[in-house]
């Protein structure tokens, strides 16, 4: 076997090692093109608060989906600049069918008034299909009094969104809360990007041998 058969068998076992290795201990096996699908936090706006959240109050805010899935949402608080105590409740609810897809729990005393409360989901393995449905995010206090609560900022202009509704104690409300709502529509099998990577690789890595080759046998026949 000549010098230059062995070198792409080489470099074919490299690339191959390679691949196999990354496969294996490769924990994403798909990617997706995320983009903001409700954005209502312009400072253009006015904003106000949606009043004090207690143990009774219960907030919904409702939106449509206009990607393949949801991938996270940013909520605006204010602690009034103080230590609060309890819990706030934050559900994801598909509204046309009313099953429950998610649920947090937040100790408000963890909660300040310059970061957002930011809610990330996993359904890139469980739901594909949200696309064009309904969805409203509840929002309720649990030991929640007064003097220990929170309120959330909501953004007073008339939203440009399909179903983006308010409501506060069952009374529909001014505005919208102020938010954030990404979603992903493109999933891409990223196994598949991996191989074309590696084959594009080993090509290049065979074009790379194959110079290296004819400049060697150019510097022996100038020698000759």
């Amino acid at each position: 076997m000549d010098t230059t058969k062995k070198g792409y068998i080489i470099i074919a076992l490299i690339v191959l090692l390679i691949m196999v290795v990354d496969l294996c201990i490769s924990n994403a096996p798909y990617a997706y093109a995320e983009t903001t699908m409700i954005d209502l936090t312009s400072d253009m706006f006015e904003v106000d608060s949606v009043g004090l959240i207690t143990k009774e109050t219960v907030i919904i805010q409702t939106f449509l989906c206009t990607e393949n899935m949801i991938s996270g949402i940013a909520l605006y608080p204010s602690n009034y600049g103080r230590l609060n105590e309890g819990e706030l409740n934050i559900q994801l609810v598909d509204q046309e069918s009313d099953t429950l897809l998610k649920m947090w729990e937040y100790d408000v005393s963890k909660i300040s008034s310059d970061q957002a409360i930011i809610l990330m989901y996993d359904f890139y393995d469980k739901y594909d299909d949200m696309k064009g449905r309904t969805y409203k995010i509840i929002i309720s206090g649990e030991n929640l009094g007064e003097g220990t609560t929170l309120t959330l900022y909501k953004n007073m202009s008339n939203s440009e969104y399909d179903n983006c509704e308010l409501w506060g104690d069952g009374i529909a409300q001014n505005g919208n809360l102020k938010c954030k709502i990404n979603g992903v529509s493109n999933k891409v099998n990223f196994r598949m990007v991996q191989i074309l990577i590696y084959l594009y690789l080993l090509i290049v890595l065979e074009v790379a041998w194959k110079l290296c080759i004819s400049i060697s046998r150019r510097n022996r026949e100038i020698k000759i």
